[in-house]
């Protein structure tokens, strides 16, 4: 049986605490996705720990700066690259 999917609405801000709180808790980044939806753009990082899911989801315009959890999870660069690359939005 599945267990059912929430995605926390986080700030910006937020976005490296909750990476680093995850690494610590022995979680694994799953994906970091990207949409956009009208003007917006929602992320959502995946974090997963014994087969459960954490989701983390922002809210960002395009000219909108976030910080990279490159530092927490090395691999999220890629992830990071292809947001830039494919929306244009700058991580810092």
């Amino acid at each position: 049986m599945m267990e059912p999917q929430t995605i926390t609405q986080i700030s910006v801000g937020e976005v490296v605490s909750k990476a680093e709180q995850a690494k610590k808790n022995g979680n694994r980044l799953v994906q970091i996705g990207c949409t956009k939806i009208g003007d917006d753009f929602e992320i959502i990082y995946v974090y997963d720990k014994d087969f459960k899911l954490t989701n983390y989801r922002i809210t960002v315009k395009q000219d909108d700066e976030i910080p990279s959890i490159s530092g927490a999870y090395f691999g999220a660069f890629v992830y990071e690259n292809e947001i830039h690359d494919l929306y244009g939005i700058t991580v810092s």
